[in-house]
């Protein structure tokens, strides 16, 4: 999942550089598909997309469940538009805190700094037990 503009950047750029790459010519290409680069590339590319319809407000289904819980945070704060310097102002912790816990999904986090998460992005968590 992509958790930045930076990492959009980035993969935006890998995209073009595997194109360019792949277009080169045919023995290249046939050497890309050998070693899975077009699927890489897709990958990248639907990443993008994800990342994208998540900045318009778009979560996916799948990111509501517990399992991705952290991930769903991460995308809540991009919906917010927010940086991860922007919720670490409002958490009052460093960056780098925010950044850390991201890079690791979340996982391990207490269940208090997930309710100061929600509440910071103005979220409502309700658990539904069927």
């Amino acid at each position: 999942m992509i958790k930045s503009d930076r990492e959009l950047a980035v993969s935006k750029a890998k995209v073009l550089q595997l194109k360019v790459e792949t277009n080169k010519s045919k023995e290249i290409w046939q050497a890309a598909a050998e070693f899975g680069v077009e699927s890489f590339r897709l990958g990248i590319e639907e990443e993008i997309r994800e990342y994208e319809n998540i900045k318009k407000g778009q979560i996916p289904d799948y990111l509501y469940s517990i399992e991705n819980l952290g991930l769903l945070l991460i995308a809540l704060r991009i919906r917010k538009g927010w940086t991860q310097s922007r919720l670490a102002k409002e958490l009052g912790v460093a960056a780098s805190q925010v950044s850390r816990d991201e890079n690791n999904d979340y996982y391990g986090v207490s269940l208090s700094t997930i309710k100061k998460i929600l509440k910071a992005l103005d979220v409502e968590l309700k658990i539904n037990i069927t």
